[in-house]
């Protein structure tokens, strides 16, 4: 029976340092996306140890290349764990992107460093189109000043369907930095703790997306 068991642990072991980690499945949502658009990205990902919830997680936009990596702590304990890494980015020009993922694993807890065995890493392309109908109606729809803005933003919105939609404020990584219910047409925004760059409101107005560009400066 120990000879048994011990078989079996070192079998384990050896199953866990040659496959450290696996890529299932990886998509963008929405499938088809526009220049309104924040794009989702999830990567489907298993391990051969136990609590692989326990990650880091960096994103990078280079040129028309969106490059992602995950980094999990695994814990002892063999047996198969499976989650979701998720990445957003913001609006994009229309054009065509590509998408690669690499994901690693190390010993929890964290903050670990990967392991002996390089993780897998896979690429998808995408492209993103210009929605004619949409574009011509944002102008009008919404508007922002200063532009470049310093500590404040003021806002105006046209049109009932905005009003108690959630307005976000996302960098060019996509990552969500303010959301605020839109609850008049005109409103401020307090954006002296954003760092200076380029940033894109978005809006969800119900019957369709408005999207808007602006600069901070210190």
């Amino acid at each position: 029976m120990k000879k048994n068991l011990l078989l079996v642990t070192l079998m384990l072991f050896s199953i866990h340092d040659s496959f450290a980690q696996w890529i299932d499945a990886m998509h963008i949502s929405p499938a088809n996306p526009t220049t309104n658009d924040v794009i989702s990205f999830y990567a489907d990902v298993s391990f051969p140890s136990g609590m692989c919830s326990d990650k880091t997680q960096t994103q990078g936009l280079t040129g028309n290349g969106f490059y992602t990596h995950a980094l999990h702590c695994n814990g002892p304990l063999a047996f198969i764990c499976s989650t979701t890494d998720t990445f957003t980015l913001g609006p994009l020009p229309a054009g065509n992107y590509s998408w690669t993922y690499a994901v690693d694993a190390g010993g929890a807890p964290s903050p670990c460093t990967p392991g002996i065995v390089p993780g897998p890493f896979a690429t998808i392309n995408f492209t993103v189109n210009t929605v004619t109908s949409i574009i011509e109606r944002e102008s009008p729809s919404l508007k922002c000043f200063p532009n470049p803005a310093q500590d404040i933003l003021n806002i105006s919105i046209s049109g009932k369907t905005a009003i108690n939609s959630i307005l976000y404020i996302y960098n060019t990584l996509g990552e969500e930095m303010i959301s605020k219910i839109i609850s008049e047409s005109d409103m401020t925004i307090n954006t002296e703790a954003l760092p200076e760059g380029i940033y894109i409101l978005w809006v969800d107005a119900k019957d369709h997306i408005i999207t808007h560009k602006f600069m901070k400066q210190n």
